[in-house]
């Protein structure tokens, strides 16, 4: 399930009015122009990582031919990372850079009033020929976010390849990641959840019905002690 959507969406639902729809083109095969043309649409957000850019790109050309005027964003891990290049294609017309919540939210507010957004950290975005570009934003304290809005998903489409199959739920019970590998792409800063949070996420889903649990984490076990803590928590409910 794409977390990374089901987060925003949620964080966006709890903070404003504006209407969500989630569309996972691949889980639910959807002809995108016609979906599209079903709906009142004002802007579309599109989640990119580096190898799935070129279909990124492609969808938003698709989505542009048809709809000229429609806004589109993209986020996820290729836009930090590459940011200016993303840009230079026009069919894009802004970026969430790092975790999106607070930045996402803010750019809905500025378009649905019409105004140019300013320059603040979490966004990239053309301005003339000038091209934006700020620094990721984070959040710092994970536990003021509310749990992902699995309700926009269609959790049949989602199924287990380990556990005991049935209603399979992916949970991100921390962020980022305190070393430095060349080779990824992950925030330094750490961050995570508490116990009690964690534990409310989880007998939350439960309740309605999820059995297996798909832990997302960059760095679940950064420390055995975390680990530890959160088992015997697990234990004790059974």
């Amino acid at each position: 399930p794409p977390i990374g959507l089901i987060s925003l969406a949620a964080y966006i639902r709890e903070h404003s009015k504006h209407n969500i729809e989630i569309v996972d083109c691949d889980a639910e095969e959807v002809d995108i122009v016609k979906h599209i043309k079903n709906r009142d649409v004002d802007i579309i957000g599109i989640i990119s990582f580096t190898y799935t850019f070129f279909d990124v790109l492609q969808l938003c050309r698709l989505i542009k031919m048809n709809f000229s005027g429609l806004p589109i964003v993209v986020g996820g891990p290729h836009t930090p990372l590459f940011p200016r290049e993303t840009l230079s294609h026009t069919e894009i017309d802004y970026l969430v850079i790092g975790e999106g919540e607070e930045a996402f939210l803010y750019l809905l507010n500025k378009i649905e009033n019409g105004q140019v957004p300013d320059k603040i950290e979490g966004l990239a975005f053309r301005n003339g020929k000038e091209i934006f570009v700020g620094s990721p934003a984070w959040i710092n304290k994970l536990d003021d976010l509310p749990f992902p809005a699995y309700d926009l998903l269609k959790p049949d489409k989602y199924h287990a390849t380990f556990g005991y199959g049935g209603k399979t739920i992916t949970l991100c019970t921390s962020r980022g990641c305190p070393f430095n590998c060349t080779f990824c792409q992950s925030t330094k800063k750490f961050r995570a959840n508490s116990l009690q949070y964690i534990m409310e996420y989880i007998t939350s889903f439960h309740k309605q019905g999820y059995r297996n649990f798909y832990f997302f984490d960059d760095t679940f076990n950064i420390t055995a002690s975390r680990v530890i803590e959160f088992s015997t928590a697990v234990r004790a409910e059974k």
